[in-house]
């Protein structure tokens, strides 16, 4: 067996791992592994041979490769004996849901954890005929929808705390990233069949766990009720950031705005709430700070040396939940006719408020003297019991309200993009730490040379060249880190023209001694 590893896609070698998968499909590779997948007599259990063949239809499949999807969804289609297959599957995840019910560890969990990866990579690439096959397979006597039997088992791991062990990690945020790729592309059909199922409840148990409230228990020595084997504080920040990619691929592309206005209306609460816990602790450790560094935190684990605090300040997972509820305001204003309509409530004027309107970054809204002094006396006492943490952490927090809005307004940028259906849409991104050291010069250098035939050459032609100009920005950003490199190209217009007429005197006082001396 030719090997494909991970790496060598990460590191840009993907014409080589595709001639290698191939090369396997040709040797009938997909083929041998669907007849071992349908096979009555192999069960789905952790033994060497069937974790390796699943591991090898995963290597198979990995990166997208819709010419072996393709070929698994004609096997599928067209083999009478893949409902096996997904009989096998679905008889796992109830044997896997009756284990947890029992509170006992399931020794088939590494395979329950690889089948999901399997799902995952038939979906990948927004392959859409596997996408739905996975939820409703039209042409078997018996249908299994796997899409809702992998939300099924995600509620159970996040039902109750004592389900909350580290040793189902993997699996949930595997459960997570699976599901997430059913529904991209965007898939509508799954979408809507996703949204009529225990997704929303479960995403808001996990929205709902306020992992620095551990940290801060555990820091102050507190017992918060946690179980033997819990799920760590970093853990569940992981799995929230999971999360919210899901969330953010529910809304990709949308035809309209049910799905958006049930997940807001569900989850708004929790949406405020991690975006202000998020910015509170951020500007304990990083004050004004906004750098590359900041955006690593989402692949920082404790193994690699960092504490639980560290791991946790995931800034994507609170930006991703802020573009929601900026998308929900956008379809608000749509609706009104107007983004400056008066008659929005006075909560919602206060959930999402102007930049203009707020304070200085980082520091608390503003209250008459005496309100901020009895808050703060409150909020400086010394908590000794789990509830008296919780009103010291709320207070806290609520302080800084409006300020972690202005960071997130701050830090989002947004642009228009002309659908393939032709509808406009309005895209939220985060902005990259070196975003403000783009000059005029860069811009102006890009938009002479870019091919405006149309709208695709143009975004083609600043996908080619994103690489050259990130690495100019960079360097622009370096040089305004120099003090006396900033303070020159702050003044370098002025250099500049000092310069010529320094020039245009060195010639005329050498034009004059020149005339002297002859």
């Amino acid at each position: 067996m030719i090997p494909l590893e991970k790496n060598e896609i990460n590191d840009g070698n993907r014409a080589f791992v595709k001639r290698e998968q191939a090369f396997l499909q040709e040797c009938g590779a997909t083929i041998m592994i669907m007849k071992q997948l349908t096979d009555p007599q192999l069960p789905l259990k952790a033994d060497d041979y069937t974790l390796n063949l699943i591991s090898f239809a995963v290597k198979l499949l990995e990166g997208g490769n819709s010419d072996v999807q393709s070929e698994f969804y004609s096997a599928m289609k067209t083999d009478s004996t893949a409902e096996v297959f997904f009989n096998k599957v679905f008889e796992l995840f109830k044997k896997e849901t009756d284990y947890l019910n029992r509170g006992e560890i399931s020794p088939d969990l590494q395979v329950v954890l690889m089948i999901l990866k399997l799902i995952q990579r038939f979906a990948e690439g927004h392959f859409t005929d596997l996408q739905l096959y996975m939820r409703e397979q039209t042409n078997s006597m018996r249908s299994y929808n796997l899409l809702e039997g992998t939300v099924t088992l995600l509620s159970i791991y996040i039902s109750k705390k004592e389900k909350r062990r580290k040793e189902y990690f993997d699996v949930i945020m595997q459960c997570f990233d699976t599901i997430t790729e059913l529904i991209q592309g965007p898939c509508y059909e799954n979408q809507k069949s996703i949204m009529q199922g225990r997704l929303m409840e479960t995403v808001g148990q996990v929205l709902s766990i306020d992992e620095y409230l551990m940290i801060e228990a555990e820091n102050r020595k507190i017992d918060y009720g946690a179980e033997p084997g819990c799920l760590r504080p970093w853990m569940i920040a992981k799995i929230k950031h999971k999360c919210s990619i899901t969330l953010i691929s529910l809304i990709e592309c949308r035809k309209d705005n049910i799905i958006l206005r049930k997940m807001y209306t569900n989850l708004k609460k929790s949406f405020t709430d991690n975006i202000i816990s998020f910015h509170t602790n951020y500007y304990a450790l990083y004050k004004d700070k906004y750098d590359e560094e900041v955006l690593e935190h989402v692949e920082a684990t404790p193994d690699m040396g960092y504490d639980e605090l560290h791991c946790s300040m995931i800034i994507q997972t609170a930006f991703h939940l802020y573009s929601i509820m900026r998308n929900n305001q956008e379809a608000e204003d749509d609706d009104e006719g107007s983004s400056s309509d008066s008659s929005k409530s006075d909560d919602e004027e206060e959930d999402l408020p102007e930049a203009a309107d707020l304070p200085v970054q980082g520091q608390p809204e503003t209250k008459a003297p005496e309100e901020q002094e009895e808050v703060e006396v409150e909020v400086m006492r010394d908590p000794t019991t789990l509830n008296e943490l919780k009103r010291y952490m709320d207070q806290k927090r609520m302080r800084g309200k409006k300020a972690a809005y202005q960071f997130m307004a701050q830090k989002t940028r947004s642009i228009e993009v002309v659908r393939a259906d032709e509808c406009l849409e309005r895209v939220y991104f985060l902005t990259l730490p070196y975003f403000e050291a783009i000059t005029d010069n860069i811009k102006d250098e890009f938009n002479q040379e870019v091919t405006r035939v149309s709208c695709k050459t143009k975004c083609n032609d600043l996908l080619e060249k994103s690489k050259e100009l990130i690495s100019k920005v960079k360097t622009e950003r370096n040089i305004l880190k120099n003090r006396f490199l900033r303070l020159i190209q702050k003044n370098y217009n002025k250099i500049k023209l000092s310069s010529f007429f320094f020039v245009i005197m060195v010639n005329l006082l050498s034009l004059i001694f020149y005339v002297q001396g002859a």
